[in-house]
């Protein structure tokens, strides 16, 4: 059942304020208009950190089918981030650096990397990272990492 447009403006005032700006770049993303709004987000880091990883532009993941795949699912590779390498996302410097090693763990799991296949796969981040490091996550250690790269 569609979620409708009463339904989304009476939950506004319950969310904090990270949500409603999460809902206010999708919202922009959605109209075309993700501008400088993006860059000082995490999202505009991880928009950021997918292009030094693949040599796109920042603008191409916010556009076309692969703008709305971004949409669907960079929520989920920022969650991750945001529960295992909370200490990196306090700064920009930092949680690039940690979303810079994630998507090289994805980049590297695909057979034939594009910065299209890469967006369409920043949701399988936790099953790619639990390959790549088992145990990790459920021993807590990826805090080791983090310091690592912190």
């Amino acid at each position: 059942m569609p979620i409708t447009k009463d339904q989304i403006l009476a939950a506004l005032p319950l969310m904090d304020k990270a949500d409603l700006k999460a809902v206010y770049l999708v919202t922009q993303t959605l109209l075309g208009d993700a501008g400088t709004v993006l860059a000082e987000t995490p999202t505009g880091w991880l928009c950021e950190a997918l292009a030094s990883t693949t040599g796109a532009s920042t603008v191409s993941f916010t556009q076309g089918l692969t703008g709305k795949a971004f949409t669907r699912n960079a929520p989920v590779f920022l969650e991750f981030v945001n529960k295992h390498f909370k200490e990196s996302m306090k700064r920009k410097t930092t949680a690039l650096s940690v979303m810079r090693f994630l998507l090289k763990l994805i980049k590297d799991d695909l057979k034939e990397p594009t910065a299209r296949k890469l967006v369409m796969n920043l949701h399988f981040i936790s099953d790619v990272f639990n390959r790549a490091f088992p145990g990790y996550l459920d021993g807590q250690a990826a805090k080791f990492i983090e310091a690592t790269l912190m």
